[in-house]
């Protein structure tokens, strides 16, 4: 084992430990324009934005708040997505 080898391994025992809490983003167009996002694994968990990107941003506020807030929301369903709806996976790393 090279010293480089036994340096990672030191550190990786060092970080504390983590999950991944996969959620997944349901973007839809709005009819007055823009888009509208929800978490398809949470109850209560939307957002919006002029485009997809800034949808985007607003919901990791809104998914930061409420993983302190009302950390119970997620988990607690899975809603099939809204007929047209673009789907992104995220992976939402928390303490365990």
């Amino acid at each position: 084992m090279t010293i480089a080898t036994e340096r990672l391994n030191k550190a990786i025992g060092k970080r504390p430990k983590c999950r991944a809490l996969p959620l997944t983003a349901a973007y839809v167009p709005a009819k007055e324009g823009g888009y509208t996002v929800e978490i398809l694994e949470a109850a209560s968990v939307y957002s919006q934005g002029e485009t997809i990107e800034e949808a985007r941003e607003n919901l990791y506020a809104v998914v930061a708040l409420m993983l302190e807030e009302a950390p119970h929301q997620f988990g607690r369903r899975a809603t099939p997505p809204p007929p047209g709806a673009l789907l992104e996976k995220l992976f939402v790393v928390l303490p365990s």
